[in-house]
């Protein structure tokens, strides 16, 4: 990473407080990557850029409870519209878009698939 985004993060305000309860225990991608690695392939540049968007600053990061569970996450500014980035080297993900302020984790999980017929339920 570069030493300007290190610049930036030690700016740091103090970090959100994780939502009521206990945290997820759900693995996140960001947590398969060794953190020896050198996570940027090229996507910070320089002037504070990251794929071409303006980092900003933690001061100004946007409150959204669903993003405290995130703790390598930073936001892009373009033009007015503030875009997630949930670790270095990850895509952008928008406001617009479902990922945005999804909360994924859940204590219990529904089905979609269609119930079995009795028939096939007898013969098993």
């Amino acid at each position: 990473m570069t030493d300007e985004f290190d610049q930036l993060l030690d700016e740091e305000t103090p970090p959100e407080p994780l939502p009521a309860g206990e945290p997820p225990t759900l693995l996140r991608a960001s947590q398969l990557l060794d953190p020896d690695d050198d996570q940027d392939e090229g996507d910070f540049e320089p002037g504070g850029l990251y794929k071409g968007f303006e980092i900003i600053p933690p001061r100004e990061w946007p409150h959204v409870p669903a993003h405290a569970v995130l703790q390598r996450r930073f936001y892009v500014r373009f033009n007015d519209t503030m875009g997630l980035v949930p670790w270095p080297g990850s895509k952008i993900v928008w406001p617009w878009e479902n990922a945005w302020e999804q909360d994924l984790h859940r204590e219990e999980v529904e089905t979609f698939l269609k119930p079995e017929d009795e028939k096939k339920q007898k013969r098993k």
